[in-house]
């Protein structure tokens, strides 16, 4: 399948992220640490999101997501993981939450091979200053069907549901 000449990946089955740890995160906040927290997101749309961890430079989340993805990426898609710093609201006014870095996979990798893991410097996408490095994992199980309580991601519409089995620690 191609779409304006792009090269398309199929794709059926599990998708399982592991957010392990950041290390040496960049302090944003003044007067305290941050409190850091990680999205991903393929495509624009968000896969999981971690809890924030309250002031802390070197969090441990060791969270889990379990994902069901089916259908068509444009080969080059890439798996965005952002790092950011949760800041609440002050006397009702939201906060805009502070970009800690981002890391930038390719899913062909991830859904070709079925495993990556490792440790991944932090990278800006605005020029801003990030420093440290986040520890991830990502396993593809092909042909694997949706277990009840998986998340189910149809890649070819714009309906995604947003639940995760986050396991806290």
């Amino acid at each position: 399948m191609e779409e304006q000449g792009t090269s398309m990946l199929e794709v059926d089955g599990r998708i399982e992220v592991h957010v392990v740890r950041a290390k040496n995160l960049k302090r944003k906040d003044l007067l305290s640490k941050s409190d850091p927290y990680v999205v991903v997101s393929m495509q624009g749309h968000e896969l999981a999101q971690t809890m924030p961890i309250k002031d802390n430079q070197d969090p441990e989340w060791n969270a889990f997501f379990g994902l069901h993805v089916k259908g068509h990426i444009p080969e080059d898609a890439r798996i965005l993981v952002r790092v950011m710093d949760h800041d609440g609201s002050l006397k009702g006014a939201i906060k805009k939450h502070d970009y800690l870095g981002t890391v930038s996979l390719p899913a062909r990798t991830v859904f070709e091979e079925g495993d990556l893991v490792g440790v991944f410097n932090l990278l800006s996408e605005n020029d801003s200053k990030v420093k440290g490095d986040l520890t991830l994992r990502f396993k593809y199980f092909k042909d694997v069907p949706a277990e009840r309580t998986d998340t189910i991601i149809y890649l070819e519409e714009i309906s995604w549901f947003s639940s995760s089995n986050l396991v806290d620690e």
